[in-house]
């Protein structure tokens, strides 16, 4: 089978499966699937897998720290020097492989802002993400090795 088409429908029905089913375990669906593209984006394979997840976790973990030490720091202009700090580090940090994904890390904090600050809803639906798309690609690429079936043989 096409690689394209194996890939495309090993993506289709597990995604069809995740929108029908992260609410039934707490989990945002569109959080899952940010990190499924994250994972795509960062290569695909084990590689991606293993920068995608510190990489999303750690940019969920710097959203919960830019909202929550302006909160317990009263100055004028915290929220920015916070910010500014936070990504710097988050360019700093790119020099360690497993780190190396900033965009990941930078989805990862929007992920978090976006998904009403709730910390613990926001890493569970980015691991599943995450191995979704890993599942996906598996799925995929063993589908393309998929041979055409012939249901009748001449004699």
């Amino acid at each position: 089978m096409d690689k394209t088409i194996a890939l495309a429908i090993s993506v289709g029905l597990l995604s069809a499966t995740w929108a029908g089913t992260a609410h039934i375990f707490g989990l945002i669906s569109w959080v899952g699937f940010v990190s499924w593209a994250c994972f795509y984006a960062a290569g695909g394979g084990n590689a991606g897998l293993l920068k995608t997840l510190p990489s999303n976790f750690t940019g969920a973990l710097y959203g919960f720290l830019i909202a929550y030490i302006p909160g317990i720091l009263h100055f004028p202009f915290v929220s920015f020097i916070i910010t500014t700090i936070i990504c710097m580090i988050i360019v700093v940090q790119s020099k360690w492989s497993v780190l190396s994904f900033v965009p990941g890390t930078f989805a990862g904090s929007a992920i978090y802002f976006g998904n009403d600050f709730d910390l613990s809803t926001t890493i569970y639906s980015m691991l599943i993400g995450a191995i979704l798309g890993y599942i996906s690609e598996k799925g995929g690429l063993y589908l393309a090795k998929i041979k055409k079936v012939k249901f009748f043989r001449r004699k």
